[in-house]
């Protein structure tokens, strides 16, 4: 898998979740995000069930080094609990990727990404939130190339999905 040394050691992975109150222009703390830290994953509102899903990302190794990971971390905005998902077929371990949640639909996408092995993927992946069921979603026609560190948000009532830079 891919590793890479902490370039600096002031840098680490940090696994706390800060929310800003624009009433108070504060920062506040939520709590952290499971047993690892991470950093490079993707974050999405789930507003239909007041939800935070946090996906992938690159996390701290024993030895000093990094690794993309395939946690999947849902936060209640009611309980502020976290939870591991138990969704079905989950997609490959990747970091820098991209996530949006189509509210209309009730399904979380997700798009490409650095792989653990280093290669840029490509691919659309969906999950279905009631169903707890990940799937690869097949894209005829022209397609994004393969990136990293992109921008995706979906637009409410339009069923789209827009996808930006990487």
């Amino acid at each position: 898998g891919r590793q890479r040394s902490i370039a600096s050691s002031s840098w680490l992975p940090k696994r706390d979740v800060r929310v800003y109150e624009r009433s108070t222009q504060k920062w506040t703390m939520l709590s952290p995000a499971g047993g690892k830290a991470v950093s490079h994953g993707a974050l999405t509102v789930e507003r239909k069930r007041s939800r935070l899903w946090l996906i992938g990302g690159d996390t701290s190794l024993q030895d000093g080094k990094i690794a993309a990971t395939s946690m999947v971390m849902i936060f209640s905005l009611k309980t502020k609990l976290w939870a591991a998902s138990t969704a079905k077929g989950a997609p490959p371990a990747r970091s820098r990727h991209q996530i949006a949640m189509s509210d209309d639909e009730g399904h979380l996408y997700l798009h490409g990404g650095l792989l653990k092995s280093g290669a840029l993927d490509g691919q659309l992946w969906r999950l279905d939130v009631k169903k707890n069921l990940w799937e690869l979603v097949s894209t005829p026609g022209e397609r994004p190339t393969a990136r990293a560190g992109a921008a995706m948000h979906a637009v409410a009532g339009q069923r789209r999905i827009v996808l930006f830079g990487g």
